[in-house]
């Protein structure tokens, strides 16, 4: 990653976790009617720095210790999100009912510890999901496993990319793809960290994410190189009679139609555009010749309520959507970014059946 970019990240981390925990820790110590003395102002700048502070060290100083830490910030930093939520919908059902502080505070903080426990539990679960897509003129049925923001770092680490490949094999598809994400930024990688990959026994295409951008892809696609992973840059490639085109991420949807533009579309095959980002509407992929998308990208919210603001920001946001002639596929993700935790979600190995579309 670029020096500029990652300072810049990190001072955002910063400013964004003071903001987080002044408004937790206030909330904490009004509910519990603490003083706000040396404590107070001693855990504000402990928890705020914690998060940004081990996102330099695991990078730069990457050890066992620096892991450990970075898993703990992260998760607080997932429990002070989440709480402050909470808050404010308890805050908001003060203004109709009248409910007892000490005891409103008690099932409000219980409620926290619990959903916290349930939400690091369930982020390190790994579902399949199994799902039947037809596509118009399809010669022959073709399994695909579907994998996205892996987010390979300081918490998911290679024991955790080997479950997902033990379980991918398990599927026995004919191809395998990887729409963006593979690596998170929060820590370096290396081969042999990636090296799980090479035992996945199908054909495996893969597409760049915003994190690999993040990452700076002047090194982290030399080691992709180094996998049997074959890169799809802004090309296709012929997989039986199928067409995969697969785009760099951008946050330009202009850029990225612009792209896709200059790529020659057969309307004759099975057209299957992998990028990182739903982006696309269904329209514009039928009048493109696209049968189906596939992306991911938004984690479906990750940790609930976000979940709940992500159509402001994307058409789609989990599962399948379709029209007559095209498809598009969201994966929710098959790991986590930040706060390894999920609330409302799951991280999925998606196996995609596509079958002909009966007339």
């Amino acid at each position: 990653m670029e020096k500029k970019r990652f300072i810049t990240i990190i001072t955002a981390f910063v400013l964004f976790s003071l903001l987080v925990n002044y408004i937790f820790i206030n909330y904490i110590f009004s509910s519990l009617n603490f003083n706000k003395g040396v404590v107070f102002y001693f855990l504000l700048i402990f928890m705020s720095f914690s998060y940004p502070l081990t996102v330099v060290f695991e990078r730069y100083k990457p050890m066992l210790l620096t892991k450990v830490f970075y898993r703990i910030a992260s998760i607080w930093m997932g429990i002070a999100f989440f709480s402050i939520c909470t808050f404010l919908v308890y805050n908001f059902l003060l203004l109709f009912f009248k409910i007892d502080e000490k005891i409103g505070s008690a099932v409000v903080l219980s409620f926290i510890v619990i959903m916290s426990f349930i939400a690091v539990i369930n982020g390190r679960r790994l579902k399949i999901s199994l799902r039947d897509i037809e596509i118009k003129g399809l010669k022959r049925e073709v399994k695909i496993v579907h994998l996205s923001d892996l987010h390979i770092g300081a918490v998911h680490q290679k024991n955790y990319l080997e479950r997902v490949v033990k379980k991918t094999n398990s599927l026995n598809p004919d191809v395998v793809v990887l729409t963006g994400d593979l690596v998170d930024g929060s820590s370096i990688v290396n081969n042999k960290i990636l090296s799980p990959i090479n035992k996945i026994k199908s054909p495996i295409y893969f597409v760049i994410g915003n994190h690999e951008i993040y990452d700076g892809l002047d090194r982290v696609i030399p080691i992709f190189k180094r996998t049997k992973m074959k890169i799809l840059r802004d090309t296709k490639s012929k997989f039986q009679n199928i067409n995969f085109i697969g785009i760099d991420y951008s946050d330009s949807k202009k850029e990225i139609s612009q792209k896709l533009d200059k790529i020659e579309i057969d309307k004759h095959r099975t057209n299957i555009l992998l990028y990182h980002a739903p982006m696309f509407r269904l329209k514009e992929l039928e009048k493109k010749g696209i049968a189906l998308h596939l992306a991911g990208h938004t984690h479906d919210g990750q940790i609930f309520p976000f979940s709940l603001f992500l159509k402001l920001l994307y058409p789609y946001t989990k599962g399948l959507y379709k029209s007559n002639n095209s498809a598009v596929f969201v994966s929710p993700g098959t790991g986590t970014w930040g706060p390894p935790m999920r609330l409302g979600s799951f991280n999925e190995i998606n196996l995609i059946n596509l079958i002909k579309k009966k007339i």
